[in-house]
Protein backbone atom coordinates (compact mmCIF):
# COMPACT_ATOMS: atom_id res chain seq x y z
CA UNK A 1 0.00 0.00 0.00
CA UNK A 2 1.21 3.65 -0.89
CA UNK A 3 2.25 3.19 -3.72
CA UNK A 4 0.37 2.99 -7.15
CA UNK A 5 1.99 1.28 -10.45
CA UNK A 6 1.84 3.37 -13.54
CA UNK A 7 2.40 1.24 -17.02
CA UNK A 8 2.76 3.14 -20.29
CA UNK A 9 1.63 2.24 -23.51
CA UNK A 10 3.81 2.79 -26.29
CA UNK A 11 2.35 6.04 -27.81
CA UNK A 12 2.89 7.72 -24.29
CA UNK A 13 7.07 8.62 -23.73
CA UNK A 14 7.83 7.66 -20.05
CA UNK A 15 10.44 10.38 -19.48
CA UNK A 16 7.51 12.86 -21.10
CA UNK A 17 4.93 11.74 -18.67
CA UNK A 18 7.30 11.81 -15.59
CA UNK A 19 7.73 15.58 -16.30
CA UNK A 20 4.18 15.64 -16.42
CA UNK A 21 3.16 14.05 -13.05
CA UNK A 22 5.43 16.41 -11.59
CA UNK A 23 4.08 19.55 -13.22
CA UNK A 24 2.59 22.01 -11.05
CA UNK A 25 -0.75 21.96 -13.12
CA UNK A 26 -1.05 18.04 -11.98
CA UNK A 27 0.14 18.65 -8.52
CA UNK A 28 -2.56 21.25 -7.54
CA UNK A 29 -5.37 18.26 -9.25
CA UNK A 30 -4.22 15.79 -7.42
CA UNK A 31 -3.53 17.97 -4.16
CA UNK A 32 -7.25 19.05 -4.49
CA UNK A 33 -8.65 15.81 -5.25
CA UNK A 34 -7.09 14.24 -2.41
CA UNK A 35 -9.15 11.99 0.23
CA UNK A 36 -8.80 12.07 3.85
CA UNK A 37 -9.03 14.35 6.84
CA UNK A 38 -5.69 13.35 9.64
CA UNK A 39 -3.58 11.72 6.16
CA UNK A 40 -4.76 12.74 2.63
CA UNK A 41 -4.97 10.04 -0.04
CA UNK A 42 -5.24 9.30 -3.84
CA UNK A 43 -6.85 6.48 -5.00
CA UNK A 44 -7.18 4.86 -8.45
CA UNK A 45 -10.12 6.98 -9.25
CA UNK A 46 -8.72 10.06 -8.74
CA UNK A 47 -5.88 9.34 -10.98
CA UNK A 48 -7.79 7.83 -13.63
CA UNK A 49 -9.87 11.03 -13.31
CA UNK A 50 -6.61 13.20 -14.11
CA UNK A 51 -7.30 14.69 -18.03
CA UNK A 52 -3.55 15.55 -19.55
CA UNK A 53 -2.41 17.10 -23.05
CA UNK A 54 -0.74 14.05 -25.39
CA UNK A 55 1.76 15.34 -28.05
CA UNK A 56 2.87 13.05 -30.56
CA UNK A 57 5.31 10.97 -29.36
CA UNK A 58 7.82 12.30 -31.28
CA UNK A 59 6.99 16.10 -30.07
CA UNK A 60 7.13 14.59 -26.29
CA UNK A 61 10.64 13.45 -27.06
CA UNK A 62 11.65 17.06 -28.29
CA UNK A 63 9.70 18.23 -25.12
CA UNK A 64 12.01 16.11 -23.21
CA UNK A 65 15.32 17.29 -24.97
CA UNK A 66 14.00 20.66 -24.83
CA UNK A 67 13.25 20.48 -20.96
CA UNK A 68 16.91 18.61 -20.36
CA UNK A 69 18.68 21.62 -22.44
CA UNK A 70 16.43 24.35 -20.40
CA UNK A 71 17.75 22.65 -16.74
CA UNK A 72 21.15 22.16 -17.93
CA UNK A 73 21.38 25.78 -18.30
CA UNK A 74 19.76 26.58 -15.18
CA UNK A 75 22.22 24.54 -13.80
CA UNK A 76 25.04 26.45 -15.27
CA UNK A 77 22.95 29.80 -14.53
CA UNK A 78 22.58 28.75 -10.71
CA UNK A 79 26.39 27.63 -10.47
CA UNK A 80 27.73 31.04 -12.15
CA UNK A 81 25.12 33.15 -9.59
CA UNK A 82 26.57 31.81 -6.98
CA UNK A 83 30.25 32.26 -7.80
CA UNK A 84 29.32 35.79 -8.37
CA UNK A 85 27.83 35.88 -5.13
CA UNK A 86 30.21 34.66 -3.68
CA UNK A 87 33.02 36.95 -5.42
CA UNK A 88 30.31 39.91 -4.47
CA UNK A 89 30.28 38.81 -0.58
CA UNK A 90 33.91 39.16 -0.34
CA UNK A 91 34.24 42.21 -1.69
CA UNK A 92 31.27 43.77 0.26
CA UNK A 93 32.91 42.25 3.47
CA UNK A 94 36.27 43.94 2.40
CA UNK A 95 35.17 47.03 1.49
CA UNK A 96 33.05 47.19 4.95
CA UNK A 97 36.23 46.29 6.52
CA UNK A 98 37.81 49.06 5.34
CA UNK A 99 35.67 50.97 7.81
CA UNK A 100 37.39 49.74 10.61
CA UNK A 101 40.32 51.65 10.43
CA UNK A 102 40.88 53.90 13.23
CA UNK A 103 42.45 56.58 12.26
CA UNK A 104 39.90 59.28 11.57
CA UNK A 105 41.28 60.43 8.32
CA UNK A 106 41.83 57.21 6.80
CA UNK A 107 38.62 56.42 7.35
CA UNK A 108 37.20 59.28 5.27
CA UNK A 109 38.86 57.93 2.42
CA UNK A 110 37.79 54.28 3.09
CA UNK A 111 34.12 55.67 3.79
CA UNK A 112 34.00 57.28 0.58
CA UNK A 113 35.33 54.44 -1.77
CA UNK A 114 33.37 51.58 0.60
CA UNK A 115 30.28 53.95 0.16
CA UNK A 116 30.86 54.39 -3.63
CA UNK A 117 31.27 50.92 -4.24
CA UNK A 118 28.68 49.33 -2.12
CA UNK A 119 25.35 50.24 -5.02
CA UNK A 120 27.09 47.77 -7.57
CA UNK A 121 28.33 45.33 -5.18
CA UNK A 122 25.31 44.60 -3.05
CA UNK A 123 22.80 42.45 -4.52
CA UNK A 124 21.41 41.10 -1.58
CA UNK A 125 19.16 42.37 1.66
CA UNK A 126 21.62 40.71 4.29
CA UNK A 127 24.38 43.06 2.66
CA UNK A 128 22.57 45.98 3.22
CA UNK A 129 21.14 44.90 6.50
CA UNK A 130 25.30 44.46 7.17
CA UNK A 131 26.05 47.95 5.89
CA UNK A 132 23.33 49.14 8.59
CA UNK A 133 24.65 47.74 11.53
CA UNK A 134 28.40 48.78 10.47
CA UNK A 135 27.26 52.36 10.09
CA UNK A 136 25.57 52.16 13.77
CA UNK A 137 29.01 50.88 15.46
CA UNK A 138 31.31 53.74 13.44
CA UNK A 139 28.33 55.71 14.84
CA UNK A 140 29.30 55.21 18.29
CA UNK A 141 33.15 55.13 18.12
CA UNK A 142 33.47 58.35 16.68
CA UNK A 143 34.18 57.92 13.11
CA UNK A 144 31.27 59.85 11.05
CA UNK A 145 31.22 63.00 12.18
CA UNK A 146 34.17 65.69 12.92
CA UNK A 147 35.34 66.34 16.49
CA UNK A 148 35.51 70.09 16.69
CA UNK A 149 37.91 71.08 20.02
CA UNK A 150 36.00 74.84 20.47
CA UNK A 151 33.07 72.63 21.50
CA UNK A 152 32.15 71.88 24.90
CA UNK A 153 33.97 68.62 26.11
CA UNK A 154 31.93 65.81 27.08
CA UNK A 155 33.43 65.89 30.72
CA UNK A 156 31.95 69.25 30.90
CA UNK A 157 28.60 67.76 29.62
CA UNK A 158 28.22 64.93 31.91
CA UNK A 159 28.62 67.36 34.91
CA UNK A 160 25.60 69.38 33.70
CA UNK A 161 23.65 66.29 32.65
CA UNK A 162 24.13 64.86 36.39
CA UNK A 163 23.00 67.52 38.17
CA UNK A 164 19.60 67.88 35.97
CA UNK A 165 19.22 64.23 35.79
CA UNK A 166 19.21 63.74 39.84
CA UNK A 167 16.62 66.32 39.62
CA UNK A 168 14.42 64.24 36.85
CA UNK A 169 14.79 61.08 38.85
CA UNK A 170 13.85 62.59 42.33
CA UNK A 171 10.76 64.53 41.04
CA UNK A 172 9.91 61.05 39.31
CA UNK A 173 10.84 58.60 41.97
CA UNK A 174 12.93 56.38 39.82
CA UNK A 175 15.91 54.61 41.59
CA UNK A 176 19.44 54.75 40.81
CA UNK A 177 22.85 52.70 41.71
CA UNK A 178 24.43 52.67 44.99
CA UNK A 179 27.45 54.79 44.96
CA UNK A 180 29.67 51.24 45.13
CA UNK A 181 28.30 50.46 41.51
CA UNK A 182 28.90 53.76 40.13
CA UNK A 183 32.56 54.15 40.97
CA UNK A 184 32.99 50.30 40.16
CA UNK A 185 35.53 49.88 38.00
CA UNK A 186 35.44 49.05 34.56
CA UNK A 187 37.24 48.35 30.85
CA UNK A 188 36.33 50.72 28.25
CA UNK A 189 34.78 48.63 25.38
CA UNK A 190 36.57 50.02 22.53
CA UNK A 191 38.59 53.65 21.95
CA UNK A 192 36.98 56.60 21.34
CA UNK A 193 37.69 60.47 20.58
CA UNK A 194 39.78 62.24 23.38
CA UNK A 195 36.80 64.39 23.54
CA UNK A 196 34.30 61.84 24.46
CA UNK A 197 33.69 60.32 27.99
CA UNK A 198 32.70 56.55 28.95
CA UNK A 199 30.19 56.73 31.46
CA UNK A 200 26.91 54.25 32.89
CA UNK A 201 23.92 55.10 31.71
CA UNK A 202 22.86 55.76 35.52
CA UNK A 203 25.00 58.76 34.99
CA UNK A 204 22.79 60.22 32.11
CA UNK A 205 19.40 59.23 32.64
CA UNK A 206 16.99 57.41 35.08
CA UNK A 207 15.48 54.27 34.14
CA UNK A 208 12.64 52.57 35.59
CA UNK A 209 10.51 49.45 35.12
CA UNK A 210 6.58 49.09 33.67
CA UNK A 211 4.11 48.60 35.80
CA UNK A 212 1.35 46.24 34.63
CA UNK A 213 -2.05 46.28 36.58
CA UNK A 214 -3.49 42.23 36.74
CA UNK A 215 -5.74 41.20 35.44
CA UNK A 216 -5.13 43.44 32.79
CA UNK A 217 -8.57 43.11 31.18
CA UNK A 218 -10.35 44.44 34.86
CA UNK A 219 -8.57 47.81 33.54
CA UNK A 220 -9.20 48.12 29.93
CA UNK A 221 -11.40 50.54 28.80
CA UNK A 222 -13.34 51.67 25.68
CA UNK A 223 -13.81 55.26 26.71
CA UNK A 224 -11.46 58.23 24.86
CA UNK A 225 -10.84 59.53 28.49
CA UNK A 226 -8.85 56.50 29.39
CA UNK A 227 -4.82 56.73 29.37
CA UNK A 228 -3.15 55.15 26.65
CA UNK A 229 -1.99 51.48 27.14
CA UNK A 230 1.58 51.27 25.62
CA UNK A 231 2.42 47.53 24.40
CA UNK A 232 5.09 45.80 22.45
CA UNK A 233 2.42 45.39 19.48
CA UNK A 234 1.80 49.05 19.02
CA UNK A 235 5.67 49.47 17.91
CA UNK A 236 6.67 48.34 14.87
CA UNK A 237 10.19 47.15 14.33
CA UNK A 238 12.34 49.57 12.93
CA UNK A 239 10.47 52.24 13.57
CA UNK A 240 11.62 55.28 15.60
CA UNK A 241 8.42 56.40 17.14
CA UNK A 242 5.36 54.80 19.00
CA UNK A 243 2.27 57.27 17.97
CA UNK A 244 -0.79 55.97 18.88
CA UNK A 245 -2.20 52.40 21.08
CA UNK A 246 -4.67 50.29 20.11
CA UNK A 247 -5.91 49.86 24.20
CA UNK A 248 -6.45 52.76 26.82
CA UNK A 249 -6.88 52.08 30.69
CA UNK A 250 -8.78 53.14 33.49
CA UNK A 251 -7.58 55.55 36.30
CA UNK A 252 -7.10 52.62 38.75
CA UNK A 253 -4.79 50.75 36.38
CA UNK A 254 -3.11 53.77 35.93
CA UNK A 255 -2.24 53.99 40.04
CA UNK A 256 -1.03 50.33 39.48
CA UNK A 257 1.40 50.94 36.26
CA UNK A 258 3.99 53.42 35.13
CA UNK A 259 3.47 56.96 33.27
CA UNK A 260 5.66 57.89 30.52
CA UNK A 261 6.09 61.54 29.14
CA UNK A 262 6.23 62.00 25.24
CA UNK A 263 9.54 62.45 24.52
CA UNK A 264 10.70 59.01 26.97
CA UNK A 265 12.72 56.46 25.47
CA UNK A 266 11.37 53.26 26.21
CA UNK A 267 13.38 49.68 26.01
CA UNK A 268 11.94 46.29 25.90
CA UNK A 269 13.31 44.20 28.06
CA UNK A 270 11.80 40.47 28.07
CA UNK A 271 11.77 38.16 25.06
CA UNK A 272 13.18 40.33 22.12
CA UNK A 273 14.90 42.60 24.37
CA UNK A 274 16.87 45.39 23.72
CA UNK A 275 14.81 47.46 21.17
CA UNK A 276 14.66 51.23 21.81
CA UNK A 277 11.51 53.48 20.93
CA UNK A 278 10.94 57.16 21.61
CA UNK A 279 6.99 57.63 22.82
CA UNK A 280 5.19 60.75 21.43
CA UNK A 281 2.41 59.26 23.76
CA UNK A 282 1.39 60.19 27.06
CA UNK A 283 0.01 57.00 28.81
CA UNK A 284 1.32 53.70 30.62
CA UNK A 285 3.63 50.58 30.23
CA UNK A 286 3.96 47.50 31.39
CA UNK A 287 6.42 45.62 33.00
CA UNK A 288 7.93 44.17 29.83
CA UNK A 289 9.09 48.16 28.98
CA UNK A 290 11.83 50.47 30.69
CA UNK A 291 11.83 54.08 30.30
CA UNK A 292 14.63 56.01 29.82
CA UNK A 293 14.04 59.49 30.60
CA UNK A 294 17.17 61.70 30.20
CA UNK A 295 17.27 65.78 30.34
CA UNK A 296 16.65 66.13 27.08
CA UNK A 297 18.07 69.66 26.15
CA UNK A 298 21.40 68.46 27.48
CA UNK A 299 21.47 64.54 25.61
CA UNK A 300 20.16 63.88 22.26
CA UNK A 301 17.50 60.93 22.13
CA UNK A 302 18.59 59.96 18.89
CA UNK A 303 21.69 59.36 19.56
CA UNK A 304 21.11 57.54 22.76
CA UNK A 305 18.67 54.98 20.45
CA UNK A 306 21.57 54.50 18.13
CA UNK A 307 23.95 53.41 20.97
CA UNK A 308 21.37 50.75 22.10
CA UNK A 309 20.99 49.37 18.69
CA UNK A 310 24.43 49.15 18.22
CA UNK A 311 26.98 45.80 18.20
CA UNK A 312 28.60 46.09 21.50
CA UNK A 313 25.06 47.40 23.33
CA UNK A 314 23.16 44.74 22.00
CA UNK A 315 26.49 41.98 23.18
CA UNK A 316 26.23 43.65 26.59
CA UNK A 317 22.79 43.29 26.62
CA UNK A 318 22.66 39.76 25.82
CA UNK A 319 25.35 38.97 28.53
CA UNK A 320 23.36 40.64 31.11
CA UNK A 321 19.97 39.10 30.45
CA UNK A 322 22.01 35.16 29.74
CA UNK A 323 21.50 32.85 32.40
CA UNK A 324 17.96 33.21 33.26
CA UNK A 325 15.01 30.88 32.40
CA UNK A 326 13.04 33.68 30.46
CA UNK A 327 15.50 36.22 29.30
CA UNK A 328 14.98 39.58 30.13
CA UNK A 329 16.52 43.06 31.22
CA UNK A 330 15.63 44.18 34.64
CA UNK A 331 16.35 47.97 35.47
CA UNK A 332 19.63 47.94 37.13
CA UNK A 333 21.30 45.74 34.40
CA UNK A 334 20.53 48.61 31.67
CA UNK A 335 21.60 51.10 33.91
CA UNK A 336 24.95 49.56 34.26
CA UNK A 337 25.35 49.95 30.60
CA UNK A 338 28.75 52.07 29.30
CA UNK A 339 27.68 54.65 26.68
CA UNK A 340 30.15 56.35 24.83
CA UNK A 341 29.47 59.92 24.94
CA UNK A 342 30.67 62.61 22.93
CA UNK A 343 29.57 66.90 23.35
CA UNK A 344 26.35 67.32 22.11
CA UNK A 345 26.40 69.27 19.35
CA UNK A 346 28.49 66.19 17.70
CA UNK A 347 25.62 63.81 19.21
CA UNK A 348 23.06 65.99 16.63
CA UNK A 349 25.75 65.73 13.61
CA UNK A 350 25.96 62.06 14.11
CA UNK A 351 22.33 61.25 13.69
CA UNK A 352 22.16 63.34 10.94
CA UNK A 353 24.67 61.54 9.15
CA UNK A 354 23.67 58.29 10.62
CA UNK A 355 20.16 59.30 8.57
CA UNK A 356 21.56 60.55 5.25
CA UNK A 357 23.67 57.46 5.10
CA UNK A 358 20.40 54.98 6.37
CA UNK A 359 18.20 56.72 3.53
CA UNK A 360 21.47 55.69 0.85
CA UNK A 361 20.52 52.02 2.19
CA UNK A 362 16.69 52.32 1.95
CA UNK A 363 17.71 53.52 -1.96
CA UNK A 364 19.91 50.42 -2.16
CA UNK A 365 17.07 47.90 -1.25
CA UNK A 366 14.55 49.70 -3.65
CA UNK A 367 17.07 49.71 -6.24
CA UNK A 368 17.93 45.45 -5.34
CA UNK A 369 13.85 45.14 -5.27
CA UNK A 370 13.36 46.96 -8.95
CA UNK A 371 16.23 44.98 -10.53
CA UNK A 372 15.18 41.74 -8.83
CA UNK A 373 11.87 42.58 -10.37
CA UNK A 374 13.00 43.73 -13.89
CA UNK A 375 15.39 40.26 -14.06
CA UNK A 376 12.02 38.30 -12.93
CA UNK A 377 10.34 39.35 -15.81
CA UNK A 378 13.35 39.04 -18.26
CA UNK A 379 14.03 35.30 -16.94
CA UNK A 380 10.23 35.09 -17.82
CA UNK A 381 9.98 36.44 -21.08
CA UNK A 382 13.28 34.39 -22.14
CA UNK A 383 11.46 31.36 -21.11
CA UNK A 384 8.88 32.10 -22.77
CA UNK A 385 10.54 32.74 -26.20
CA UNK A 386 12.29 29.33 -25.33
CA UNK A 387 9.91 27.47 -24.85
CA UNK A 388 7.37 28.74 -27.40
CA UNK A 389 6.97 25.86 -30.45
CA UNK A 390 8.48 26.08 -33.55
CA UNK A 391 5.65 25.84 -36.25
CA UNK A 392 6.39 24.16 -39.21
Amino acid sequence: TGSVVLRMPRALYGRYFALLLGSPYVKRHLEGSAVGTTMLNLNQRILLGLVVGVPPLLEQRRIVAKVSELMALSDRLEAAGAERESTRGRLTISSLNRLSVSDLGKFRNASELALNALPTLTARADQIAQLRQTILNLAVRGKLAAQDSSEESAQELVQRISAAKSRLVAEAGFSSLDEREKTERHEEPFPIPASWQWRRLDDLAGVARGGSPRPIQGFITNDEQGTPWIKIGDATRGDIYINSTAERIRPEGVARSRLVEPGDLLLSNSMSFGFPYITNVRGCIHDGWLVIRTPSELMEKLYLRLVFLSDFARDAFARAAAGAVVQNLNADKVRRLLVPVPPLLEQRRIVAKVAEVMELCDRLEASLRDANDTRARLLEALLAGALRPELH
